[in-house]
Formats: C-alpha cells, sequence, structure tokens
C-alpha cells in the first residue's frame, strides 16, 4: 500500500500506522496497538507498574532504575531485578550490550506505556519527578569532578546519561522548577560544550528563558536572564553566524543591564560581550571588555579566567595596530593556561583561550618575523586541541593553523588542516567553521594545481557563509583567501576585485593591510600594472614598516627589487632587500627567506 517514504511519515503515528491487519488473525496481531495491549494484560499489577515506570528512561541501567523506585513508595517493596528480567523475557524491554547493560524500550513501546502511566496524573507526575530528581543528584555527585584529573571520567559518566537528563530537564521545565534547573544547568551545560552539542546547549538557554520569564522579576533574577542571554547569544552565533536572532539576544540583554543599572560582573555575561565586539570588528569596545574581564579575573585569583582575559585583551590591542603589547598578553595568556581546567567556568562556549592564544600568536609572529616561533606556537596549538578534544575547538584551530599554513605557502598542510576542520564541523553542524574550512581548503586545492576544482570549492564556502548572515570579522580574510586563489589560477582579474573588497572592508591602516597589498601588487603585475603594482608594494611596505611587521616588509621589498632589476633604482631595491632580510633573526629556511636571499645573491649582493 505505502512506499518506504510514505510508510516512514506514518510512522510518526505509531499505533495507528497499522489500523487493521489480516482479517484471519487473531485480534491481538490485526494492529500494533492491540499486539501491545495483550501483552500488557498479561502482566501482573508489580510488573505495569515498573513497565510504566520504565518508559522514563533513555535507555536504563539496573541501579538507575532501582534509583528512581527507591524514591516511589508504590515500588518500595517491589524485587526490581526480577521484574525488569520478566520484561526483558516478555520482549516489552530489550537488552544492549556496550560498556554496561542497558534495557531500552521500543518507541511503539515506550508511548504505549507512557500513556498508561499518563492515565493517572498524580501517580504519572510522581514517577517523572522521581525520575528527574535522581538524574539532577546523579549530575551534581559529578559536578566537581569536571575540572582537573577525573574530567573526562565525571563527562563519559554524564554521557552515558544524556538522554536521561535530557528527560529530567523538559520534566523540570514543564513542572517550572527553578532550583532544580539551576543545579543540573552547570553539569549539563559542560557536557554538552565539551562533546560540542551547541545546539542543544541553545534549546537549554531557550528552555531556562521561557522558565524565568513565569518568575515575578527581581534584580537577582534579572542578572540571570542578562547571563542567560548572552551565552545564548554566543551560542548561537557560534552554531549560526551573526544572525539577526544573535543581535536581538543582545539587544534585549543590553535592555535589563540598562534596567538594572550595569552591565552584571560576571564572567559568562563580559565574554560573551567581548566575543560579539570581536566578531563584529569592534575592537576598541572589545579591548575595554577584556579589561573588565582581566580586572575581574585577577580579583578572584583565578589564573584561567585571567589567561582568556589577556586573549581578548591581547587580540583586541594587536588588531588595533599595537601589535607587541598583544603578542606580550597572548604569551601570558600560553602561561596562564592549564589544560586541566579546561570548561571549568560557568556556561562557556567557545572555543578554549588557550588554543586562540596559541593560533593568534603564531599568526602575528609570523607577520612580526619570528618564523620559528610561530611555527612552533602554530604546531603546539593542533596538539592542546587535540589533547582537549573539544570540537568547537578543533575546527578552529585546524581553521587557524590550516591559513598559517596557506600564509606560508605549505599548501599540503593547508589542505590537510581544512579538511580537518571541514570534517569536525560537518559532524557538530557548525555552518560557519564549514563555510570557511570549504573556502580554505579550495584556496590550497589551487596551491596544489587544482585550480577548477578549488576555486569552486573555494565559491562554495563564500556563498555559504554569505548565506549564514556571519560575522563581519571573517569577510576580509575570506576575499583575501579567494584572491590567492584566483591569482593562482591565472585569473587575476577576478582576484583583483576580490583584494579590493577586502581592503576595502578592512582598511589601510589594518594590520592585515600590508599582506593584502602585497597580494594585490602581484595581480596587478599579472595585469601587466606595474605602475598600480609598485604604488601598492610601496604602500604595503610604509604600513608593514609602521605596525613593525617584517614579514609584509619582506614580501615588498622582494617584489620592488625584481621590479627595479636593472633600472637606476636596482641599488636602492638591493639596499632594501637586504636592509629588511638582515632585520631576520631567526628560521631562514622558509620560502621567503630563500627567495630574497637569491634575489640579492643574483643581483651581485654577496652580504646575504
Amino acid at each position: 500500500m505505502f512506499s518506504p517514504g510514505d510508510l516512514c511519515k506514518r510512522l510518526r503515528d505509531h499505533f495507528d500506522v497499522l489500523g487493521s491487519g489480516p482479517r484471519d488473525l487473531p485480534a491481538r496481531q490485526q494492529t500494533l496497538r492491540g499486539t501491545i495491549q495483550w501483552s500488557y494484560e498479561l502482566l501482573d499489577g508489580e510488573e505495569r507498574t515498573l513497565f510504566e515506570l520504565a518508559s522514563l528512561f533513555f535507555p536504563a541501567r539496573v541501579e538507575t532504575v532501582e534509583g528512581v523506585a527507591a524514591r516511589l513508595e508504590s515500588l518500595e517493596d517491589v524485587d526490581i531485578v526480577a521484574g525488569l528480567s520478566s520484561l526483558v523475557d516478555k520482549s516489552l524491554l530489550r537488552s544492549l550490550n556496550g560498556h554496561c547493560r542497558r534495557l531500552e524500550m521500543f518507541d511503539t513501546i515506550r508511548e504505549y506505556a507512557a500513556r498508561q502511566r499518563e492515565r493517572d496524573a498524580d501517580v504519572g507526575t510522581r514517577a517523572s519527578k522521581a525520575h528527574a530528581e535522581y538524574f539532577v543528584d546523579f549530575a551534581v555527585r559529578r559536578r566537581d569532578r569536571l575540572t582537573g584529573s577525573e574530567r573526562e571520567d565525571a563527562l563519559e559518566d554524564l554521557s552515558s546519561e544524556l538522554g536521561n537528563l535530557l528527560a529530567a530537564w523538559r520534566h523540570l521545565v514543564a513542572a517550572g522548577d527553578l532550583e532544580q534547573l539551576g543545579r543540573l544547568l552547570d553539569p549539563l551545560w559542560t557536557l554538552l560544550d565539551a562533546r560540542g552539542r551547541y545546539h542543544t546547549a541553545v534549546e537549554l538557554a531557550n528552555d531556562l528563558l521561557h522558565v524565568l520569564a513565569t518568575v515575578p522579576p527581581t534584580p537577582d533574577r534579572t542578572r540571570d536572564e542578562i547571563m542567560l542571554r548572552t551565552s545564548l547569544a554566543r551560542g548561537l552565533m557560534a552554531i549560526r553566524g551573526y544572525t539577526e536572532e544573535v543581535e536581538e539576544a543582545y539587544r534585549r540583554a543590553l535592555e535589563l543591564s540598562d534596567a538594572v543599572g550595569e552591565v552584571p560582573k560576571r564572567f559568562p555575561v563580559l565574554r560573551s560581550l567581548a566575543t560579539f565586539h570581536l566578531y563584529r570588528g569592534e575592537f576598541d569596545r572589545a579591548a575595554a571588555v577584556g579589561r573588565e574581564l582581566l580586572h575581574l579575573a585577577e580579583q578572584d585569583g583565578d589564573l584561567g579566567l585571567q589567561a582568556e582575559g589577556h586573549v581578548v585583551l591581547g587580540s583586541s590591542v594587536a588588531f588595533l595596530g599595537d601589535v607587541p603589547n598583544g603578542v606580550d598578553r597572548l604569551d601570558r595568556a600560553v602561561a596562564l593556561f592549564d589544560p586541566k581546567q579546561q570548561g571549568a567556568s560557568r556556561l562557556r562556549l567557545g572555543t578554549s583561550p588557550g588554543v586562540v592564544a596559541h593560533t593568534t600568536s603564531a599568526l602575528l609572529l609570523w607577520l612580526q618575523g619570528y618564523t620559528v616561533r610561530a611555527g612552533a606556537r602554530a604546531r603546539s596549538g593542533i596538539e592542546l586541541a587535540n589533547l582537549l578534544n573539544h570540537p568547537f575547538t578543533l575546527a578552529y584551530a585546524r581553521f587557524h593553523v590550516g591559513l598559517f599554513d596557506l600564509w606560508r605557502r605549505d599548501f599540503a598542510h593547508a589542505y590537510e588542516r581544512s579538511s580537518g576542520a571541514l570534517d569536525v564541523a560537518e559532524e557538530h553542524d557548525y555552518e560557519t567553521w564549514k563555510a570557511l574550512a570549504l573556502a580554505l581548503q579550495g584556496a590550497a586545492m589551487t596551491g596544489l594545481g587544482r585550480s577548477s576544482e578549488g576555486l569552486a570549492r573555494t565559491d562554495q564556502g563564500i556563498a555559504l557563509y554569505q548565506g549564514l548572515d556571519t560575522p563581519p570579522v571573517f569577510w576580509p580574510i575570506l576575499h583575501s583567501i579567494r584572491a590567492g586563489a584566483a591569482g593562482r589560477s591565472e585569473r587575476a582579474a577576478e582576484g583583483l576585485e576580490g583584494i579590493d573588497h577586502a581592503i576595502e572592508l578592512s582598511g589601510e591602516e589594518n594590520i592585515l593591510y600590508p599582506e593584502f597589498a602585497v597580494l594585490r601588487g602581484d595581480l596587478l603585475l599579472a595585469l601587466r600594472k606595474t605602475d598600480g603594482a609598485e604604488h601598492s608594494f610601496q604602500g604595503a611596505l610604509a604600513t608593514a614598516r609602521g605596525f613593525g611587521l617584517r614579514t609584509p616588509q619582506l614580501h615588498a621589498a622582494l617584489r620592488l627589487s625584481r621590479m627595479w632589476r636593472g633600472s637606476a633604482r636596482q641599488r636602492e631595491g638591493v639596499d632594501l632587500l637586504r636592509t629588511t632580510y638582515e632585520s631576520f633573526t631567526e628560521g631562514f629556511e622558509p620560502r621567503d627567506l630563500e627567495e630574497a636571499r637569491a634575489v640579492l645573491e643574483e643581483l651581485g649582493d654577496r652580504t646575504a
């Protein structure tokens, strides 16, 4: 009667999918409901009560059923093990192998059992309440172990009962039980962050906001709402990008802050506001929040939060042009960060500050010309991300170190990193990282000689990113990635359009401008527009000098010395390149330095 697709749709109404069976069968076999009801009616009273209770579990261990049953008068004298064994024998429960034995119901049987349980509303409510309170206590007992050497074991315990923890949460939300929700929130949120389940964390925040809305407003309740709204916004930004929903969450949080007279000095709030400003490219505002974060962390003597404060402040001041101060702050964050304390702060979502400190400082050190330190810091960032095994952090680290590899023209590693970032993003539905990883992967492919395929992949990533209303902060990088890919594919005119977009968005007083200007000059040279190319290289050189960025200076000097070869300015070009080359103090193996050395020797300068 039905195709597989039609039958699948009808299975959503489990009992009525088989409205009638062959008429020559016994009545109990003509419908699915009849079959289950016949089995249910064969149970004795204690078995029926246990059967109905078992429908609350997703799935169950014998000891957890015993724990919940101990909270119910109706089951206090029941032999739980014997009762569960009987239900397994009657195929109303099935026993699953795994790390430990689990008992599970098929959805159709669960639905029937739940309906039977709900016939007496009072009995059903008591059972659901007992189940919820048992698993709240289960989570709270593991809360203090979520940092330190026992963290992974505690996370594994919580993960094994995630279905039951979420069922408990849903019951408490329906009951409006703020006290128990508050007890469950921290351990459950920590688990969801650790396992990369940001979509579920967003649902939790929305649930709790809904319950808070039913409580009379007080200053403390309003501060709790602000904290939740900012954490919700950070989670939404992580999974969906910079959307209207994110803007609305922040707008409402700031309105509430005005109502209580200030932004609450709570770390989740300040951290989320810092992310908001960084993603919008508002580095001055992010720096101000970073200073508040750092002050609050130092007052509390919390080294982990101090590391996060240094990350926010360091990243912000670096992009405002004070690169040495930014790198110093990030170095302090690297020194302070303790992997064993990962996830210790409340309502955390997002990238590990330790990994951010490593990858951001790697990019900045490379721009400064500290090539050996930059490479070591990038490798350490990947190692730390692998150690933490935090999905969102893994996606972040692989993309940023892949970008570092692309800048160094190490296309094989850039492809490897971007592919790894894409795997994590697709597994956890991180659309922003998926878009960025696709763009980077395509650019790496063009460097490996796969021009058409690579450009198509990069365009796929950019189209996805554009469709997400995503953070403005990444657009200049994305346009520069696309421009470089086009240049490597002998499509310089397309590349020039892209790099002009990047420069327009970032401005000429941005620390990335020198590299963008060098790429623009390369594309103009490919189009035989030498005057424009020389102007771009000169602009890159001047801006890089102002920021103290030696790598872009080297790139610009190398190109100018080649352009001036055989002209009246050849000596000037040699002197410029030699002076820039000699300013480097480490790592003379990278291709840029090798090329500079070769040009100096070719032009008769033997000092290299």
